[in-house]
């Protein structure tokens, strides 16, 4: 989500307009990849035949068992299998790569820049969507007509479309924070606290209310996680995101219940009080999300907070560094960056220090704000300047990064060593967000690591090559007579 963030905040130009344009080009085609999977699980049949084999074969066992001496005659025949829809699938990513590759080719061939790539790919594999998924077309046109209404309330250039991407980049840095757990972990947890339990649920309440409807065994099963999980957590962010799962949940169930009604005026008029009243808690519960995002996110500190300087002087804490106690991970990292900010380099290396003899999560970023602030205090010769970051580097990475040291780094590395297989790891992480020199920086280590396609691709992206390069090789020997 991050990468996706930075990439439009480059190719924007920092234009809100066009950064909403570019937000609302990646959602429809999220929903085209949307709409293909709805194909996929409606029209395969590939689960349910394998459900029937297996019902199949646990009768042809129950008969065995129950053997008495008796003839045994199983009347379920073997299913067939049928892989048709598996087949459109196949030659739905067959031609994709197809795709892929010509435009590619043609890429390069008329030195396109990434972004127009891109958006020739996405045009191409949304006509293959429509023509290989039949609900590709009713999810646009949908789509499509709610973000029309919506422009009118919402016009493109507000930044409200951008802001969708901005902040979830900055929610997975606190859930990443918060929760620094191996997905497989997250996962096996979800299920075990969700979906295990609706199992014994659905069978006490069939015991209970033989008539229900599973409709309404979903929509109390539901409400009750709502009840129990709303006030299990003191995390606020959480909260708030719970909150839009779940009422969320509630507005799809209501939807999808309209077939089952028999035209009661009564059972309509309660279905759109609840989606109305779904959709106001939903959007609450987003202004909520947005607000402590802000109040929380190391990430929208670091590249939102750097220029509001009333802000940063409320926020900054009168720390005593005497005192025993020592304060909580998250204040100090959210310390560190205001001292960063407000160029206190003294106040912020007691800070680093702090959180270096007490924690170790984010260690490499500390370090990174730290070598500024020595950059500034003292005089650092070039030699250990290296050596420093050469140790940064060394660590783990943490759950955020200071960009601008990557740069800062891989010059260094080309300046002491010319270890370009480095350089064209690091640069090639954040090769969106990198002026014209670095760019070139990342082409040259590319053509002297033999990625020459590579490196023939990022030169389209590269502004008045010419001049750059001969600015390139101007600095490298001033820098060489220098030293």
């Amino acid at each position: 989500m991050n990468q996706i963030r930075l990439f439009i905040e480059f190719h924007s130009g920092g234009k809100k307009r066009t950064k909403d344009f570019m937000t609302v080009i990646i959602i429809l085609y999220f929903m085209l990849i949307l709409a293909g999977m709805i194909s996929l699980a409606r029209k395969s049949t590939i689960v349910e035949e394998l459900s029937n084999l297996v019902n199949t074969l646990f009768e042809s066992f129950e008969a065995l068992y129950n053997f008495q001496r008796e003839e045994v005659i199983i009347n379920s025949p073997l299913p067939t299998m049928s892989f048709t829809m598996e087949m459109e699938i196949l030659k739905y990513a067959f031609f994709s790569v197809i795709f892929f590759i010509l435009v590619n080719s043609l890429g390069n061939i008329l030195h396109m820049k990434r972004i127009y790539m891109m958006v020739l790919l996405m045009s191409l594999q949304s006509i293959l969507s429509f023509i290989f998924f039949e609900e590709s077309f009713p999810v646009l046109v949908i789509t499509g007509s709610l973000l029309s209404v919506l422009f009118y309330f919402i016009p493109i250039g507000s930044g409200s479309y951008f802001s969708i991407i901005e902040y979830g980049s900055f929610f997975t840095g606190i859930y990443q924070f918060s929760y620094p757990q191996t997905k497989f972990r997250v996962f096996a947890k979800f299920v075990f606290r969700i979906i295990f339990p609706i199992f014994p649920f659905l069978l006490f309440m069939k015991i209970l209310v033989p008539s229900i409807s599973l409709y309404v065994i979903a929509i109390t099963y539901f409400a009750i996680l709502l009840l129990i999980f709303m006030n299990s957590s003191e995390n606020k962010v959480q909260i708030s995101l719970k909150k839009i799962v779940a009422f969320s949940i509630i507005i799809i169930a209501t939807i999808t219940n309209q077939k089952n009604m028999n035209g009661s005026i009564l059972e309509l008029v309660l279905s759109i009080c609840a989606i109305f009243f779904s959709l106001d808690r939903v959007l609450s519960a987003f202004k909520d999300l947005k607000n402590e995002i802000k109040n929380t996110s190391l990430l929208y500190l670091l590249e939102k907070k750097a220029e509001d300087i009333d802000w940063l002087l409320e926020n900054k804490v009168p720390f005593d560094f005497d005192t025993n106690k020592t304060p909580s991970e998250l204040f100090l990292l959210r310390q560190l960056i205001v001292c960063f900010h407000l160029c206190e380099n003294e106040q912020l290396i007691k800070l680093a220090d702090l959180y270096l003899d007490n924690y170790e999560k984010d260690t490499r970023f500390v370090l990174q704000l730290k070598y500024f602030s020595l950059l500034e205090s003292e005089t650092i010769d070039f030699d250990d300047r290296y050596e420093y970051l050469k140790n940064v580097f060394d660590k783990k990475q943490g759950t955020i990064e200071y960009l601008p040291i990557v740069v800062e780094y891989s010059w260094l590395l080309f300046f002491k060593n010319k270890d370009y297989e480095v350089i064209a790891e690091l640069l090639s992480l954040v090769w969106y967000s990198l002026d014209d020199e670095s760019k070139y920086l990342l082409y040259y280590s590319y053509n002297k690591i033999g990625k020459n396609k590579a490196a023939n691709s990022l030169k389209n992206e590269i502004g008045q090559f010419d001049l750059v390069e001969a600015s390139f090789f101007e600095y490298e020997k001033e820098h060489t007579e220098s030293n």
